[in-house]
């Protein structure tokens, strides 16, 4: 039964999608749409909360096309408001459920139904004013 749900969840994701880790605790969407805005027309921006960790978060980035990827990984190590981020199309939040799933294998036996990582709204200053 969790066969289903780990392959839907890697349907969500595998879109044209890039996810940005190490972000200044300042960074807002506006400021994200702007250091990305040379890779690729940009469809959302999301802040996502690590699993399990309430004062954490990445963003995740969709991107109109696959050039918005390409381009944004190039990005990986430029600093946004002085913090140098990281581009990856790897969902930082999807690594805990992966290990319960490859764990489970392992001993035949049947993961927890998955969670999707928490899509948060933008907290504190993240949120535009």
């Amino acid at each position: 039964a969790s066969e289903p749900a780990v392959a839907e969840m890697a349907i969500v994701v595998a879109g044209n999608t890039v996810f940005i880790r190490h972000l200044s605790p300042r960074v807002s969407e506006s400021v994200l749409r702007k250091a990305f805005a040379q890779c690729d027309v940009i469809e959302r921006v999301l802040f996502r909360a690590f699993p399990g960790r309430t004062t954490e978060y990445y963003a995740q980035i969709d991107f109109k096309s696959s050039k918005g990827v390409v381009e944004a990984s190039k990005m990986s190590g430029m600093p946004i408001l002085g913090v140098v981020c990281q581009v990856s199309v790897m969902d930082p939040g999807s690594s805990d459920l992966m290990r319960k799933v490859m764990e489970a294998r392992k001993n035949h036996a049947e993961p927890e139904e998955p969670q999707r990582p928490h899509i948060a709204e933008p907290q504190g200053v993240q949120a535009e004013y």
